[in-house]
């Protein structure tokens, strides 16, 4: 099982000060099968972001799926790196 937290919003993201940290929002587990038919489960953490002025809610943006997955491409690329060196 690997544990990803999103990690903070960069200097870019926040370049206006706008938005604090609420903590977390409950994981959420991602069962898959990458490579050779082993299991791997994911549990994933997203940040809960609030804009001081409005005190509505803000997400980043996961939208950007990789083709045949549920991640983007660069996250699935990161995980795929990670089992390979691990089978080594």
């Amino acid at each position: 099982m690997l544990h990803l937290d999103e990690k903070v919003l960069s200097s870019q993201e926040n370049k206006d000060n706008l938005f604090i940290s609420k903590g977390f929002y409950p994981s959420t587990d991602i069962h898959d099968f990458p490579l050779r038919g082993k299991s791997l489960i994911l549990r994933v953490r997203r940040r809960r972001w609030q804009n001081k002025l409005s005190g509505n809610p803000y997400m980043r943006d996961w939208s950007v799926i990789a083709g045949g997955t549920h991640l983007t491409a660069e996250f699935a690329a990161f995980f795929k790196r990670i089992i390979l060196i691990q089978n080594q």
